[in-house]
Parts: C-alpha cells; structure tokens; sequence
C-alpha cells in the first residue's frame, strides 16, 4: 500500500465481479464516465472472460471515501517473433477475442479530483506493482488527465502513442441551440446526396424509424442486423465482427443487462415496410454511442443505406433531447460527411526503461528512415 498525500491507493484481487461491482457503482454517479467506463460495460465485460484470467482492481481513496477505480489484467505479449514483455492492460484482458474495442477508456475518477487521483495511481503502480514491463490504456480522449501527468517522468516511464484516431460526432446540444437544421451544417456534397438518397427511398413509400422497446424486439433486431452486417463484408472477403463468437456473446449480454436501464438502443430504418438497416447504438448521460450497424445494399449506389439510416436516428435522438450523436473511432467516409465536430481517440503504452524497448525504439527508427528515403536515393 502506499500513500501520496491524502490518497490511499491499493490493489485487490478480483475473484468474482460481486466483490467489485459495489464500490464501482457507488462511484460511478460522481464521475464524468463514458458508456465504456461504466459498469454496465465493465460488468459484462467481466462476465465474459474465462474465470482463469488474472484481474487484479486498482482501488483509491482521499480520506477514505473511494474516488478512483480501474481493472487491470495481466498478459505476456510477443512482438516482432522475438520481443516478449509482462505487460497490463487497462480495462482490457490482453486475451485475442475477449477485448472488445473499448473506447472513451480510462481511470473511473471522481469529478472535481481527476489528476491527484489518476496521479496517485501512476505512482503506485510504479513503486508499488512489480512484475511488469508496460501498460496498455487503449482509446482514451486526448484531452485526458494522463498526459498532464508528470508521474511518469518522475519514475522514469515513457509514454508511447501507438495510435491516434479521429472520432467524430454531432453536437445535438449546440445544433438544438442555434435553431439550425442538421442537414444545414453539413457539406453542399453530403447535403445534396443524403437528400437525392431520401428522395429515391421514399418512392418505395414512407421513411420510418422503429425503436426496439421490448428485449425481444431488441434481439430480433440485433439478429437481423447481424445478416446484413455479415453478409456485407463476406462478400468484400473480410471477416466481419460476429465472426468473433465472444464479441457477440458479450453485445448479447449487454443488450440483456443494460436494455432495462435505457443504454441500449436498436434501431430499425424502412421504407414503406421495406428494411434499409439497422443501427445498434449506447446511450449514457445524453450520449449516444453509434456501435455497430448493418444495412440494405442495393445495386444502386446513390442510395446511401448509412447515410440515411444515421441521419434519421440523429434527426430522432436530437428530438429525444440527446446531447452527442458520436460515431466513434475510425475513418469510414461516412464519419466524416456526417460528423461536424472532432475529438481524438489515442492508444497508448506506458513503458518501463528496459534494454528491450530502446531496442525496439532503435530497429523503428531504421525502418522509418528507410521508408522515407525516396526511390532516387534507394536506388
């Protein structure tokens, strides 16, 4: 155990999810936590690893009353055939198949004392946890407190960006706001297509959004959506996210738990009875999570099956007085057509100074200087 200043942090074995579920929902209402962070995410989440994998809970306190939480599960990681590390993953497992693309990660703090807390924990885990080479903090904001941390520089561990990605989003508050109409603020091009793709599909009849609002409705549209989801990306050669039978196993287990409480929200969009997709989103605290979709393909291309289906349930979420409509990370065209406004996602490691990674750092430096010499100069 160690102390730093008022703040009391220790480590707990965790054997069942009971013994944490407690403590994390006692928290929970006093901290600015995503969907991600939540225990409806972190609880199922749990419930869905093998009972052997090795998760210990990092547990603070200011002055005995409970102001940070994180899961933290261990795992050996070879790189590069060769590169092998004790490494630990934040509200991950580190187990192929078992972590489910968590973004909006990070430490569940109590609002008001984010960086003493978080800076408490990094320094525990550098003097107090042993056995471990890096940490692995997968999709966090770029404004978190973790880079305004100067724990790490103190106990000699560097921070690597392993990624950056684009997350966007619509600001339904400040659409709401200015009295603008969505389509308005988008771009002349996207504008003039989300329309022509309306226009074509209401000729089929009218352009209806169905909410699920039984648990038995919600699974039936989660198994359609699967179809189409499937169907489209076996038929590009790809895999798709239900190949992962864990991956949906756990959206099974969510969709069961956390559909009574209102964070769930499956859509179905049609026109004129006839299905153009569906849309399997979160919901928390006035934002909403657009996760996973699977749409109608038609031969003819100008009909936009996402563009229509995102727009219709950013056009019913606004009405529902939601705040953000977040497509979260990636590149798709359609994130960025649809989405206005910007924040990045980053994935990061915490490392240890071992010979190892300056090693690794060394070999990544030769290989991106080779990258970037031009063909002239290779030759």
């Amino acid at each position: 155990m160690t102390t730093t200043n008022t703040i009391t942090v220790r480590v707990a074995e965790i054997s069942a999810c009971d013994e944490l579920a407690g403590m994390w929902c006692d928290l929970e209402p006093s901290c600015d936590a995503s969907f991600f962070q939540s225990w409806g995410w972190i609880g199922a989440w749990l419930r869905s690893l093998p009972v052997s994998t090795p998760l210990r809970g990092i547990i603070a306190e200011t002055d005995g009353e409970l102001t940070g939480l994180a899961v933290l599960a261990r795992a050996t990681v070879t790189r590069h055939r060769l590169l092998r590390s004790n490494a630990l993953f934040l509200n991950e497992a580190g187990i192929a198949g078992y972590d489910f693309i968590i973004e909006h990660n990070g430490f569940l703090l109590k609002s008001g004392s984010e960086q003493p807390t978080l800076n408490a924990c990094l320094h525990f885990l550098a003097t107090e946890v042993d056995g471990w080479d890096e940490i692995f903090i997968s999709g966090i904001r770029q404004d978190s407190p973790l880079f305004q941390s100067a724990v790490l520089a103190e106990h000699n561990i560097q921070l690597r960006v392993l990624r950056t990605s684009s997350s966007r989003y619509v600001d339904l508050e400040e659409l709401r706001q200015s009295g603008r109409d969505y389509l308005d603020t988008l771009s002349s091009n996207t504008r003039y297509q989300v329309r022509r793709a309306l226009r074509k599909h209401e000729t089929a009849g009218p352009l209806t959004l169905n909410v699920a609002t039984t648990l038995e409705q919600a699974h039936a549209y989660f198994d359609r959506m699967k179809e189409l989801h499937q169907a489209y990306w076996v038929g590009k050669g790809m895999r798709g996210s239900f190949a992962n039978s864990h991956w949906e196993a756990f959206h099974r287990r969510l969709i069961d738990t956390r559909f009574k409480h209102g964070e769930i929200q499956l859509l179905q969009i049609a026109a004129g009875g006839k299905t153009i997709g569906y849309l399997y989103n979160f919901v928390r605290n006035g934002w909403v999570y657009a996760l996973q979709s699977g749409f109608q393909y038609e031969k003819n291309h100008t009909l936009h099956p996402g563009y229509v289906c995102h727009y219709l349930a950013i056009e019913h979420n606004l009405k529902q007085g939601a705040k953000i409509y977040d497509f979260l990370a990636g590149d798709a065209q359609y994130k960025s057509s649809l989405g206005r406004n910007d924040h990045a996602l980053v994935w990061v490691v915490l490392q240890r100074r071992r010979w190892k990674f300056k090693i690794e750092d060394g070999l990544r430096k030769v290989v991106h200087a080779v990258k970037s010499l031009s063909p002239r100069r290779q030759a």
